[in-house]
């Protein structure tokens, strides 16, 4: 089997989150990695960027994009007939409000949707599934949590409330980004996100 090529649909101005995430994708997918609808520079270090949609990029008959609201998870055998695997550069509602269908799937109706699991995963999560199923894993058989908290030294927390996979017994979260709330929260204790 081919190694997929991710197409990250960018949706969202680019904060330091979505950096963090796009940064953590690029490395599970192995530079592997598309991110289109964009022109920033800074992505160039991570993969290729494409200033166009996915549209303009991809064969929809070799095209799954991944959607939550798609009732047939991804599976192995997918890649098999399949090149493209498009997630949505969204950063997450709650409660999610079906986004990616209404500014992802709709453009392309011809692709075929693929769902991750019943819970809503962050961007690199996304990357980070389909990799693991890529690799053989079943979505059924992949641990995920319901929400991650994130704790801070004076008693209080943060509630991030979506899907993180468990591997090893240990919530894999974006690299920098507890960092990131913490420095948030030191800059506007009232404001994190």
């Amino acid at each position: 089997m081919e190694l997929p090529i991710i197409i990250i649909e960018n949706c969202e101005p680019i904060t330091e989150w979505v950096l963090l995430e796009y940064k953590h994708a690029s490395k599970i997918a192995m530079g592997n990695i598309i991110f289109t609808n964009i022109n920033d520079r800074r992505l160039e270090q991570f993969g290729k960027i494409y200033p166009g949609s996915f549209v303009d990029l991809v064969k929809p008959e070799e095209t799954i994009i991944l959607d939550p609201s798609a009732d047939t998870p991804l599976r192995t055998e997918d890649f098999d007939k399949y090149r493209y695997f498009v997630v949505g550069g969204i950063c997450g509602d709650y409660p999610p409000k079906g986004r990616t269908k209404e500014l992802i799937s709709s453009r392309l109706p011809q692709a075929e949707r693929r769902n991750l699991g019943k819970k809503q995963l962050s961007i690199d999560g996304a990357v980070l599934m389909i990799m693991l199923v890529y690799s053989g894993e079943k979505i059924e058989n992949i641990e995920v949590a319901d929400s991650v908290e994130i704790k801070y030294g004076d008693g209080e927390s943060t509630i991030l409330p979506f899907g993180y996979i468990i591997l090893n017994n240990k919530a894999i979260i974006t690299p920098g980004l507890i960092e990131l709330l913490i420095k948030r929260r030191k800059e506007s204790p009232s404001r994190v996100f």
